[in-house]
């Protein structure tokens, strides 16, 4: 795996500039880290299986660059002698806004209702419970999405022992199939993604769920020279070129821009080809 050094001095050389007298190291850290970024939306390859949980009666679930909502919390320990004064707080994660009911039974906290999702939350929030009744022993850990997603491809969520897999349906079709009646609570079987931070299941939780989200998440930004990237080969070779296409942009040097990004595209398919032919669908099927 390459180290941001690595990037560099490969890009430096791309560009004949080898003791960086035109591109400071700054510059090309940046269009680095673009590149990286580029071949992920590119490729996809950068997946990520998130962990989430799912509201009682809430549909979507959101995600930006700048943090989101809280998606929903599972009760690890429900401890004893609440009364109905029990809240639940969120505090920290860098946003505001999220907040809960807390579902009892015999004393025994056994959910967490969202009420509100907030917005902003780059990291997961703490979540106390507490009751001025006496209750205590109670915990419970809140989910987020990462930030960092870009785009979710699959759905799953877990309903006892199964692990069940949400079909897909683009939004115009999902709007008008799954949407008509905003009363009926269900366990989910399909979700759709709007627009470019959020996605809708349907029907609407009727309990609470958890959920496995395929994802795709961009790159942690290389920031020393001696950081490892977690691109491995071959979708690290496009990532010099796309820096290089940068430079050349800067200079307004076109023409060299252009052979760049047609090279870069080149170095993608690349990728794409060398990892897909290596697929085996089926090991006992005839051709």
């Amino acid at each position: 795996m390459p180290t941001l050094q690595n990037y560099i001095t490969e890009t430096q050389r791309l560009l004949h500039d080898g003791s960086g007298q035109y591109w400071t190291v700054s510059e090309l850290t940046d269009y680095v880290n673009e590149g990286r970024n580029q071949v992920v939306c590119d490729t996809g390859v950068n997946r990520q299986l998130q962990i989430i949980y799912l509201s009682t009666n809430n549909e979507s679930y959101g995600w930006s660059a700048t943090g989101g909502g809280v998606t929903g919390a599972i009760v690890t320990q429900g401890g004893s002698n609440y009364s109905n004064s029990t809240i639940a707080n969120f505090s920290g994660g860098g946003g505001v806004g999220a907040a809960a009911t807390v579902l009892l039974s015999g004393g025994v906290v056994t959910g967490i209702k969202m009420t509100n999702q907030g917005t902003g939350y780059t990291t997961v929030p703490n979540l106390a419970i507490t009751d001025v009744g006496g209750g205590s022993g109670a915990f419970a850990t809140p989910s987020i999405i990462s930030p960092s997603t870009i785009d979710v491809l699959n759905v799953s969520i877990i309903w006892g022992n199964q692990r069940i897999a949400l079909d897909y349906l683009p939004w115009t079709p999902f709007n008008s199939r799954m949407r008509v009646w905003n009363q009926i609570l269900s366990r989910p079987g399909i979700f759709s993604v709007y627009g470019q931070n959020s996605f809708y299941v349907g029907p609407i939780p009727d309990q609470f769920y958890q959920a496995e989200i395929d994802s795709v998440v961009l790159p942690t930004q290389l920031i020393n020279l001696s950081d490892v990237d977690i691109l491995n080969q071959p979708y690290s070779f496009p990532v010099a070129y796309y820096a290089a296409q940068k430079a050349k942009i800067k200079e307004q040097s076109f023409q060299e821009a252009a052979a760049f990004k047609e090279m870069y595209t080149n170095r993608v398919k690349d990728a794409l080809r060398a990892a897909y032919t290596r697929r085996i669908p089926n090991a006992y099927s005839q051709p």
